[in-house]
């Protein structure tokens, strides 16, 4: 189920005009493709059915899960427009997610259950120890999945063409868990950004606490 509208499209490379279906909300649940989709990074992919030009897409959208009650607000980096957000997010998990790969990773943590603050926490400490070791200056870590009690994460370093992958016990997690206890964090109704800034100054309230 999902509230959508047409748009124009200009292809780049034959000029061929062709209209495009823009989703502006989706109920993810009820709608497997498309949940199919973000976990292969497509959904915002733009195909011209005339010359197979392909290109990526991204426009403000709103995933919704009715079963895990999480809200996915996409907002690529740039002045865009903020889309119409339905009332009925009471009691929520809402997310501000900017990539196709930060969708999918938000979406395959709430669906395995799990706090993704935590989890930013745990990446926080992933990549200090990382970047020592690969003596790099910069580093993206996702959470890839959880298996056998363990938490696997992809690492996306500069000039390395595929992720390395890390995994991490579950110790950690549970760990990250007691910080935001410590800190009394609470979930807000307003749509938050998880991401490693909010991480790092999370660790640096409980710095101060210790």
């Amino acid at each position: 189920m999902a509230n959508e509208t047409i748009k124009e499209v200009v292809c780049p490379r034959c000029g061929e005009t062709q209209e495009h279906k823009i989703y502006l909300q989706i109920y993810t649940a009820k709608d497997p493709a498309v949940k199919q989709q973000i976990l292969k990074e497509t959904f915002f992919n733009w195909e011209c059915p005339k010359c197979g030009y392909v290109a990526d897409m991204t426009y403000p959208c709103l995933f919704m899960d009715i079963k895990f009650r999480y809200a996915l607000l996409f907002m690529p980096v740039g002045n865009v427009p903020l889309p119409e957000l339905p009332e009925q997010l009471s009691g929520y998990t809402k997310r501000i997610v900017r990539t196709p790969a930060e969708l999918k990773e938000k979406l395959l943590i709430f669906d395995s259950g799990h706090n993704d603050v935590a989890l930013e926490l745990v990446k926080n400490a992933l990549c200090t120890t990382v970047l020592s070791k690969y003596k790099v200056t910069k580093l993206k870590a996702l959470f890839s999945r959880e298996k056998d009690g363990e938490f696997e994460f992809a690492l996306f370093i500069p000039d390395k063409k595929e992720p390395i992958y890390h995994v991490l016990r579950s110790e950690i997690y549970q760990e990250s868990l007691s910080i935001l206890d410590t800190l009394g964090f609470e979930e807000k109704e307003e749509f938050l950004q998880v991401n490693a800034k909010l991480a790092t100054k999370l660790l640096a309230e409980y710095e101060q606490l210790e």
